[in-house]
């Protein structure tokens, strides 16, 4: 198991160790049916922003906020994707 509410403070310590100390916007895609309450709790507790959407269309909700963030962030802006389920969609 994991903490939930230890996500964001370990990405961001992440990210200092490798010299970024900008701001960081972290979303979270879950099935509100298939993920504990506790769990999303924890993430949002956090400033996690939570989007929930059935899981056949995560992928696709995932990729339509990616445009939409690229649009709205324009270079040097930079995007991460950490995900399990998406390596065959967006392996560019």
């Amino acid at each position: 198991g994991y903490d939930a509410r230890q996500v964001r403070p370990s990405i961001e310590a992440a990210f200092k160790k490798l010299g970024y100390f900008g701001p960081v916007s972290i979303t979270a895609y879950a099935d509100h049916k298939q993920t504990s309450d506790h769990h999303l709790q924890g993430l949002s507790s956090t400033g996690i922003a939570v989007t929930h959407t059935k899981s056949a269309k995560i992928c696709k909700v995932m990729f339509s906020d990616m445009l939409e963030w690229r649009a709205q962030n324009p270079p040097p802006a930079t995007m991460m994707l950490m995900s399990n389920q998406v390596e065959d969609v967006f392996s560019w």
